[in-house]
Formats: structure tokens, sequence, C-alpha cells
């Protein structure tokens, strides 16, 4: 069995990093023709060029999993590719297509054809991220926490990203920081999503709510993308606070002291945070419970869309 990794960029770079490691066989199916040689040059790895469905239709295409690891605006397209190539596990890049319709899309195709779908969330699988999980878990759980989702307008404006990416910035970007919240506290079940402001690329530009997840816990939430800001998260259980900023290091403190000290979590991993974890989960079963499962990112692709104020008629 090989592992079929579609896309040749940065992402996929890291994907094939763990991969290699693994000793896995991998076959790398890129698009363009820049991507894929720049990816040929930094690891020796032949891609087969033109992108998956006309790879996918040749005569050597070997059966195995897949990893979608394109451009958003490919993602849904790759995946139903994939699927319909004979893929029985596909772990696609977040947010797994551009809108809710491509997820039930893809949801209707992985059941017609017996296959598991999962998006990949690799802060997820941060060692803090596990440990944070761990101590939350013997505090009896969150009761209360709060999400940033600042962005830099500017940085955002002048990016390649298209202007129908740009237009869902909240799903196919800030899910990264809502979907950490959401996975360390539970699943929320409860919102009231404001909007005010306006960009020439997004609808709204400033954004504050609140509700509540399944395990009860309360959250807020909010970002002004009118000016600079940053991803941040705190969370309180009843004996401890925890401080996200940035994402990637994490401080605690019990709740009756003043200082607050760094999360350990032992040694990090060589590669990109998080994604050799995912792949172990992905291929092993290893903590497999803390993949984002396609049905999961469907019910919370309508909060998404009611904290970005979308239509979620089209959505």
């Amino acid at each position: 069995m090989s592992v079929i990794l579609v896309g040749a960029g940065k992402m996929a770079l890291a994907y094939y990093e763990v991969l290699e490691s693994r000793g896995s066989q991998v076959v790398v199916v890129g698009r363009g023709e820049t991507t894929a040689r720049s990816f040929e040059e930094k690891t020796s790895q032949r891609v087969e060029r033109g992108g998956l469905q006309r790879w996918a239709a040749g005569d050597e295409a070997p059966s195995g999993d897949f990893i979608i690891a394109v451009d958003v605006e490919h993602l849904e397209e790759c995946t139903l590719a994939a699927l319909a190539a004979g893929a029985k596990r596909v772990l696609v890049e977040k947010p797994g297509a551009m809108e809710v319709a491509g997820l039930h899309r893809i949801s209707a195709a992985a059941r017609g054809a017996g296959a598991s779908v999962s998006i990949a969330y690799n802060r997820r699988f941060y060692g803090v991220v596990r440990r944070v999980r761990e101590m939350i878990a013997e505090d009896g759980g969150a009761q209360i926490f709060h999400i940033e989702f600042g962005e830099n307008p500017q940085k955002l404006a002048t990016s390649s990203r298209s202007p129908e990416v740009l237009a869902r910035t909240i799903y196919n970007h800030c899910s990264h920081v809502l979907d950490l919240g959401w996975f360390l506290s539970g699943e929320p079940v409860e919102l009231t999503a404001l909007q005010a402001g306006t960009l020439p690329w997004h609808e709204s530009g400033i954004f504050a709510g609140a509700g509540r997840t399944n395990t009860g816990a309360l959250f807020t939430y909010r970002a002004n993308w009118l000016v600079p800001g940053s991803w941040r998260i705190e969370l309180q259980t009843a004996r401890r606070q925890f401080v996200f900023a940035p994402l990637e290091r994490p401080i605690w403190k019990e709740n009756s002291a003043v200082e607050f000290q760094s999360v350990e979590a032992g040694s990090d991993s060589p590669f990109k945070a998080g994604v050799e974890a995912m792949l172990a989960a992905f291929f092993d079963g290893k903590d497999a419970n803390s993949l984002c499962r396609l049905d999961e990112q469907i019910k919370r692709a309508d909060f998404y869309n009611r904290i970005g104020g979308y239509n979620t008629t089209n959505s």
C-alpha cells in the first residue's frame, strides 16, 4: 500500500518529511510545474504532474491512503477524486472544502465508497496541547474560555489568497484557533454572534460573541480586523488558568497563584509541529480520537458561518 500525497507546496513538503521518516512508500501528485520542480529539488522525490484526476486515470495508479495538501480552492475536487479512485482513508487539509455544501458532497461520496475522511488540524497534536488537555481533565474540565482571532488586515489583503477564500477567512483560516479552543473545552452547542465594520475583502471586520459547549463551559470570542491583531486562547478550570499566546507556547498557573509557568510536554518533534503525531493518529490509530472527523467539521461549519456572518444558505 502506498501513501498518495496530493500537492507539492509547503504543507505537502511538511507531510513528506514525516512520511519519509516513517519509511512510507510515497507517491506525490502535483499540478503545477514550478511547485513540482521545487519539491523534487528539496526532496529528490519524483512528482507526478498534471493533477490527481489525470494521474488516477492512468494504468499505474496504485491504491493506498490519501493525504490532500493543496490550496483551499482545490480541496474538495481532490478529495472527491481520491474517493473516486478507491481511497478508503483520506486526510485532507483544513477546512476540508471551500463551503459547507462541499463538505456534504464529500460526505456523500465517502459514504458511497465506504471510506473515512478526516480534517487535518495539526495544532490539536502539539505536545503542549495534549498536556494541557490532560491537566484540564484532571481539574474536571474547562469552566470558561476566551478566543481571539485577530489578523493583520494588510497582510491578508495583499496575500495570494483568492477573493473567494478571503471572503470566508474565518472558516478557511481562523478555524485554526477556534477549532483549538473547542477541542480543549467541548463542542459548541449555543452561540450568539455579532458583527460590525467592513473591509474591501470581507463583509464584516469586527466580531464578538458568546456561547456554551456540550460540557457546560461558557466561552467568548472577539476579533477586530480593522487593526492588526493576533491569536490567543485563555481558559480557566476550577483549579488552574491557561493562556495560549502564542498557541505553540501555553503557560499556566494555579488560580490562587500570581506567577505563570510554561507547560512542560517533553521533547519536541523535529518536524512541523503536530504533523508527526497527527499522522501517527491517522495511520496507526494512536490518539485517533483527536482527529477531526468529517461529520464533526460539518457540525462546526454552521458555527463558523454564524461567527463570520456568512450566508448559510449558500455556504
